[in-house]
């Protein structure tokens, strides 16, 4: 707002910027020296050439002598009246002095009291222009926060349904007296159209960011997580998600932007990375990154050329550990990546518990005939059930019996029948038949190395036992294998079935899914010090430790963080930073903005494509936002509006 008087302190001017833009333009001729006791002339009136002082004021400030020199040859007065500027602006001014510094009074609002008036009535009305914009912006929260469309087919006056965010806005208004006289009365900005809504999402984003930005340089250590996909609209998309300290030492997951990518390699993903964090990260602060997370494809993982290397290259301390979701999983995944008769097998595998979930009716012959649920799939994609190879291999009879009562029942349409004749047929095909026999061997020790990797008390001798365990147990499968391919060929004696793969072939593939494991587990799990770390601050731990301190697992943790070497005392805090901000890292966070990224998308809305995405963390950081108040984003709208 606009007072009757701006203080103009030492160092610098403090300027009240109205929406009327009246500006005092005396900063670039305005010097002042730092004396206490009395202050000098030092106004510079432009075009004043005639001054006795014109060596040391008439320069401009970035131009002037250096303040000892001007401190030399200002003349102190001790009155308060300094000089009066006649050009000022469009309006005469009196500088004056005071106890806190320097005080310009417009003597124009002094006496025109019509001039004081308006300028009163225009602040009453960027007051309510506030009031009336924190309404919608409050509006617009809400939708991200449900995950709501902001926009319906058709937003006419007279629409029966205008949508969610027309509807709020009315709904507000109805119990806002202020906001109800400005949607009735307002004949050039009513706050509702599309375009308004899309500056407000500009404009929220943009609080956003600056905030999670201020946290994260505030913040001893970053953890960075992305995840890669291609979304409704074919459009190939990084999620980048931040995970740190805040000031109040909670640990904080925040989503910070969709990136878009011209290619899904490694060069194009990491230079991307790269742009996004220097942007976080002044160059003072590359050290604060201390882990990335990725969801273990090839071109993330890669330890030559991935894009894990190519960011260690420039943040050194940033180590690359993989997502704690996909850990074991995708072990499992890669193992059947480059190989097509396994991945048709887990494709296959896939599609028993979707035959069943689909129909209640299905479901019904089920229970009647195996008496035991098939596990249900789940849209996170990279969730692999152990659970499902499991009791598709113990109930494989019951289910042939279900599916070909399915089949011949008479009581199903024609593409259950069809689907049910495939499965039963599935189930009684050789190849099918041996690789679930396989992994049905492999996969409890995948599950058990799972479970001993969460256990609290892990240390660093468990987790090489633990994995050296694991390793002795696939590898034992891999030599017995010859024993498994004669015992799947006597079993498929009957019925007399044509087998497409050899035994020979079926050998050889399931060599290769075993080294396939070993080789990954050996990847995967080569850094895990970060687990180690983690036990110097187990609370349970510290009365053992007083008998016996784990020099090891500190040394292993200075080692893995040198950005904590040289820490006064070193600290328990840095290195709980460092635990809570590796430990548990989850790309489930960034799937997650995927799937509201998804919605928001294909729902029914016109909805602009590229504002969904300002959407997004409206909803994913609605906790955020809620702390960041709307004053924040109505000052963003218009230093917007006034550039």
């Amino acid at each position: 707002m606009i007072t009757n008087s701006s203080i103009i302190r030492r160092r610098h001017i403090i300027s009240i910027v109205s929406e009327k833009s009246f500006s005092v333009p005396i900063t670039d001729y305005l010097v002042y020296c730092f004396a206490i006791t009395a202050v000098c002339v030092l106004l510079i009136i432009a075009g004043v050439t005639d001054t006795r002082s014109q060596g040391i004021w008439m320069k401009k400030k970035k131009e002037s002598r250096s303040l000892d020199q001007i401190d030399r040859t200002c003349k102190f007065i001790s009155n308060q009246v300094i000089a009066v500027a006649p050009t000022l602006g469009a309006f005469p001014a009196l500088i004056m002095a005071n106890g806190l510094g320097w005080l310009v009074v417009i003597i124009a609002q002094q006496l025109d009291e019509g001039y004081r008036i308006g300028i009163r009535r225009h602040n009453e009305e960027v007051t309510k222009n506030r009031h009336i914009l924190s309404r919608i912006i409050d509006c617009v929260k809400f939708c991200g926060a449900f995950e709501l469309a902001l926009r319906g087919h058709d937003e006419s006056e007279g629409s029966d349904n205008p949508g969610i965010f027309r509807g709020l806005v009315d709904f507000v208004a109805s119990l806002d007296g202020v906001l109800k006289e400005h949607l009735e009365n307002a004949t050039v900005f009513k706050g509702t159209s599309k375009t308004v809504q899309n500056e407000l999402l500009d404009c929220m984003l943009s609080v956003v960011r600056e905030q999670i930005i201020q946290d994260v340089q505030s913040s001893d250590f970053l953890s960075i997580q992305a995840d890669e996909t291609t979304d409704i609209a074919t459009q190939c998309q990084l999620v980048l998600v931040l995970r740190y300290i805040d000031a109040k030492s909670n640990v904080q997951e925040r989503f910070f932007e969709f990136i878009p990518l011209r290619s899904t390699t490694a060069d194009s993903i990491a230079t991307v990375l790269k742009e996004r964090l220097a942007v976080i990260l002044p160059e003072d602060q590359k050290s604060k990154l201390i882990s990335q997370t990725y969801d273990g494809a090839s071109v993330m993982r890669g330890a030559t050329a991935g894009v894990q290397r190519k960011m260690q290259d420039v943040y050194p301390n940033a180590h690359y550990i993989h997502c704690y979701a996909h850990q074991l999983n995708l072990i499992m995944q890669q193992a059947t990546s480059h190989i097509s008769k396994v991945r048709i097998f887990f494709s296959d595998l896939g599609g028993f518990s979707s035959f069943f979930s689909r129909s209640p009716k299905r479901t019904d012959v089920l229970d009647k005939v195996v008496a035991h649920r098939l596990p249900t799939s789940s849209n996170v994609r990279w969730n692999f059930h152990s659970r499902a190879i499991n009791t598709v291999f113990e109930h494989r009879e019951d289910l042939i019996r279900c599916f070909q009562s399915i089949r011949d029942s008479g009581d199903f349409d024609p593409v259950t029948v069809r689907e049910a004749g495939a499965f039963a047929m599935l189930l009684e095909n050789q190849d099918f038949k041996f690789f679930l026999q396989l992994f049905h061997n492999i996969m409890p020790h995948v599950d058990l190395l799972y479970a001993k990797l969460q256990k609290k008390d892990i240390d660093s001798v468990h987790i090489r036992g633990s994995i050296q365990q694991f390793q002795q147990d696939i590898q034992k499968i891999r030599n017995s294998l010859h024993s498994l391919v004669d015992q799947c060929s006597e079993g498929g004696s009957q019925p007399k079935r044509r087998r497409s793969l050899s035994p020979e072939v079926h050998e050889r593939i399931a060599a290769e899914v075993c080294d396939t494991i070993l080789r990954h587990t050996l990847e995967r799990f080569s850094f895990t010090d970060h687990l180690v770390s983690a036990t110097l601050l187990q609370a349970d731990r510290f009365e053992q430790y007083t008998m016996a301190f784990p020099e090891d697992a500190l040394s292993r943790t200075l080692k893995a963080y040198p950005v904590l070497d040289g820490r006064s005392g070193l600290s328990p805090g840095a290195i709980a930073g460092i635990s809570a901000a590796v430990l548990v890292l989850l790309t489930a966070a960034a799937a997650a903005v995927f799937y509201f990224h998804k919605q928001g998308k294909s729902k029914g809305t016109e909805q602009n494509r590229n504002h969904v995405d300002d959407l997004s963390p409206n909803h994913t950081e609605d906790l955020l936002m809620d702390e960041t108040s709307s004053n924040q984003t109505e000052a963003h709208v218009a230093n917007e509006t006034s550039q």
